[in-house]
């Protein structure tokens, strides 16, 4: 699968920002925010475009309808925080940790995560269209509803993860730790591999009430 990358170029020149700039309605470009705690900060239709973040902390923030375009979040804290009707493209994520996180009805398009935790993150309602998620722990992760296209799940952990009423069209989890998912009878479009399949046939047949009895 074939993500665009975000468009930062080459000679950009970014700036440093701070937290005086996470402002409602403030449009951010060309921007560097490091080592900067924005904890629980409130701020509605904020943008990002081409930005730069590392070491930023938005634990506990609410950013309703956040947009971030062509943008870098290296090793940010992003427990809790809020980012309903949020749109995502040509994100690079590394190291972070979403624990918590709220996503429901955001947008997320040619979006990488590497290295990061979504353990009882909410996804409910959301459209994610070439996403990958690689070395990304999702234990209680909330799918419900949501639509995955194109997205894989690489070298993952899956555990407990509810997919129940979510529409799933060429998802990968192939190299993948599964473990409890929820909501298999909404899983048609997930590629497994054949001994992925053998492990969740007790967890499938469960789900659907099937008996299997030693004839």
């Amino acid at each position: 699968m074939k993500l665009q990358p975000p468009k930062l170029a080459a000679t950009a020149v970014f700036d440093d920002a701070s937290l005086k700039d996470i402002q409602p309605e403030a449009t951010l470009t060309n921007i560097r925010l490091a080592n900067t705690d924005a904890a629980a900060v409130r701020a509605a239709n904020l943008s990002l475009d081409e930005c730069k973040l590392t070491h930023v902390s938005l634990a506990q923030a609410r950013l309703e309808k956040l947009s971030i375009m062509d943008s870098t979040l290296d090793a940010c804290m992003c427990t809790g925080m809020h980012v309903p009707d949020g749109s995502f493209i040509r994100v690079s994520c590394n190291a972070s940790r979403f624990t918590g996180a709220h996503f429901a009805n955001a947008v997320l398009k040619d979006v990488t995560f590497q290295g990061c935790k979504f353990d009882l993150a909410n996804f409910r309602g959301a459209h994610l269209t070439r996403v990958r998620f690689i070395d990304c722990a999702l234990t209680d992760t909330d799918f419900q509803m949501s639509t995955l296209e194109h997205v894989s799940f690489e070298q993952c952990v899956l555990e407990r993860t509810e997919f129940a009423h979510a529409t799933l069209g060429h998802v990968d989890a192939r190299t993948s730790q599964l473990v409890d998912l929820r909501g298999w009878q909404y899983m048609r479009g997930l590629c497994l591999d054949v001994t992925q399949v053998a492990a969740v046939a007790p967890q499938l047949a469960a789900e659907l009430g099937l008996r299997v009895e030693e004839s």
